[in-house]
């Protein structure tokens, strides 16, 4: 059970969204996180826009995870534990890589999690795009603000129906990539909790390397956990 909460306090926003690549590439970046100006992760990640994530963990503990449409898989192999959950909505990443990885698209992601695109808004040399989520229940409501300056986001703001501020996001240092560009710093607030994510050593590859992949392999003595969502 201290795994599954420590697997929970590691990765607290799992959004289902599937992207489609024509190149059907994979990214590898590496990250580091802070939370409230503390370390909290180090990790490198290879992710592919079909087959989801890999992720090697290397601080605070030794971690694999691998989310794939159908299946997350957390495994600690100083432990020879692992934790597989199976059907999560088909996501394919936590919400702070999709931030990095989806930002500079015309549409990141939101319509697919039931957004709409409500309106264009300028002020000077800032553009505001407004998305909105309307549920059955006014506590349903969510309205994103996307700030752009020279086509790139800086900032984020979501609020509630009663235009309470929810979460802000910061990005800055974007990158430009084979397509996309990429934030290579992304601050999140939420309440009184400051996340801020680094990327650094950005590529692009043809495939996983298979030696990366055979670190994910669960060996026969491993204590399994499975649980169905």
């Amino acid at each position: 059970m201290k795994y599954l909460v420590r697997t929970i306090l590691l990765f607290p926003f799992l959004i289902s969204i599937l992207f489609c690549n024509s190149k059907q590439e994979t990214i590898y970046v590496e990250y580091q996180k802070h939370e409230n100006e503390r370390e909290a992760e180090h990790g490198r990640i290879y992710f592919h826009s079909r087959d989801g994530m890999w992720l090697l963990l290397d601080r605070p503990v030794n971690q694999r995870v691998r989310m794939r449409p159908d299946q997350f898989v957390y495994y600690y192999p100083d432990d020879k534990i692992a934790l597989i959950m199976n059907n999560r909505d088909h996501a394919l990443a936590p919400a702070f890589l999709q931030l990095f990885l989806y930002t500079d698209r015309e549409d990141p992601g939101l319509t697919e999690l039931g957004f709409i695109l409500r309106e264009h808004t300028a002020h000077g040399d800032t553009l505001i795009k407004t998305w909105e989520l309307k549920g059955v229940k006014k506590r349903e409501y969510v309205r994103i603000d996307m700030y752009y300056h020279r086509e790139r986001v800086y900032r984020s703001v979501s609020t509630d129906a009663s235009g309470n501020v929810i979460k802000e996001v910061f990005f800055s240092d974007w990158q430009k990539g084979e397509t996309y560009h990429y934030p290579m710093h992304v601050k999140i607030t939420d309440e009184d909790r400051t996340q801020k994510y680094g990327f650094k050593n950005l590529h692009f590859l043809t495939q996983v390397p298979d030696s990366v992949i055979q670190l994910f392999m669960i060996p026969q003595d491993c204590e399994i956990h499975e649980y169905n969502w």
